[in-house]
Formats: C-alpha cells, structure tokens, sequence
C-alpha cells in the first residue's frame, strides 16, 4: 500500500483568502502535495489548530511539516515585541509543538520538517530561534524589488547523516525565503547542514531513524531537481517500514 503521508497546514486565519463568506481556510500549498505524491506517497493534509494532533499519529506512516510564519517568541523565551516579527499563529504553535514531541515520543513515524518546520522542532525540543538574520546580500531571502521569490543559496551537508546518505553530495544549491534560524540548537539534535555565512541549514534527530529539518524549500524545486525530490523520497521510503511495524503490533 502507498503510504500515507500527512502534512501540516497554515491556521484557519493565518492566510488572508479573499473568498467570502469563507474567510477561514487551511492551506497548503499544492508543490507539498505534488512532491509527496511524486515521492510515492499519499498525502492528507492536518488542519493547522487541531486540538488533539497525537491522534494522528496512529493513521499516519509519516508527516511533513509545512512553512509558514514565524513562531510565538514566547515558545522559546524571545523578544516578542521584536520589529521585524511577524504574524504568529498560537494555534498552529500549539499543535504543530504538540504533535512534535507525540512524535518524538513514539519513535515509529518519520518526519520532514520544512523552513518553519526545522524552527518547530528545535523549538519542541527546547532550542531557541533568531527573531530575525540580518541578510543584506540576499542570501536566505531574495530582495522582493527584483521580483524574485526564492533566494539561491549554497548548503554544505555533513557526512554520515540522513541527510547526506539521502542526497549523497557534499554541497547543494537550495531555494530559500526565511527570516528565522536556529539560534541554541535543542539537546538531541545535531547539525548536518550549514550555509555559507554559518547559518543552521539542516538538522536531525540523534535517537530516531528519520526526523529532518531543512530550513530551504524542497517542494520548490522538486519537478526539476532529483536532489529535492530525494528528500520527499527519503521520508515516503523511511514510512513504509513505520506503516508494517504498527499494523504488525
């Protein structure tokens, strides 16, 4: 059976959508079904505020933790009055926080974690965040006056890591767009990707078999970029032996 794989939405009101009197949405953005479904998998999308997200966690063989805004300060002991943060979505914190450490807990369901979500991990697991990176040469996010979108960067990936065994290369160019990065890594992760000014580009988990952080956009560059689409693939190969161990139990 394909796999069933889950991804995390904005919050009901996190997105302004013109549409009304339908002024509530999830969304997700259709390149994270699209790479999913390219990697082999079928994708469900998880509203944004669910108040009991661990639920979850018995129907599905892995997850991806979409972008998005920025995270409350608050999580991590932060400037909350910062100038340049942006919206947050206490709703979405919750659960997305929630259903990370259920996750952790568990151990058998493997997870990506997507710009804002390697921010939600480290965070879940008691790290701290840059409320904003200074970035004047556009490095992790393009200048929006030039009509671009995605920054390019280049990511150097550590050996022997998930990371590097799903890509099998030693640097890679990514597509950007954040604000935010790691600042304290949380106990029990570890590094395994840095751009060039320094900035924590990938980390994983030390006590689990797959759980990846990335802070650049994958789902991106998926259709054109086999490297890209290697990290979808990772997560939906790395779901079909969590999918035979709980229906086996």
């Amino acid at each position: 059976m394909v796999p069933l794989i889950g991804l995390t939405s904005y919050g009901r009101q996190e997105k302004v959508v013109i549409n009304p009197p339908d002024d509530a949405h999830y969304l997700v953005a259709a390149t994270y079904v699209d790479a999913v479904r390219a990697a082999g998998g079928a994708p469900v999308i998880l509203p944004g505020d669910e108040p009991h997200p661990d639920r979850w966690l018995d129907a599905l063989d892995g997850i991806v933790f979409t972008g998005g805004g920025d995270l409350d300060p608050a999580l991590y002991g932060g400037d909350g009055a910062h100038p340049s943060l942006g919206t947050v979505c206490p709703d979405r914190d919750r659960a997305e926080i929630g259903l990370t450490r259920a996750l952790l807990a568990r151990g058998d369901v493997p997870a990506l974690f997507i710009c804002r979500g390697i921010q939600v991990l480290n965070v879940a697991m008691g790290g701290t965040l840059h409320e904003h990176i200074a970035d004047p040469g556009a490095l992790h996010r393009a200048d929006r006056a030039t009509g671009a979108f995605w920054a390019r960067e280049r990511v150097t990936v550590g050996r022997e890591s998930i990371l590097s065994a799903v890509l099998g290369r030693d640097t890679i160019t990514v597509s950007s767009s954040h604000h935010q990065a790691i600042r304290t890594l949380a106990p029990g992760l570890r590094v395994t990707a840095t751009a060039d000014d320094g900035t924590i580009e990938a980390v994983e988990s030390t006590a689990h078999p797959f759980v990846l952080g990335v802070q650049w956009h994958p789902e991106a560059d998926f259709a054109t970029d086999p490297l890209q689409l290697a990290l979808f693939r990772g997560l939906v190969d790395a779901a079909d032996p969590a999918r035979v161990r709980r229906r086996a139990s």
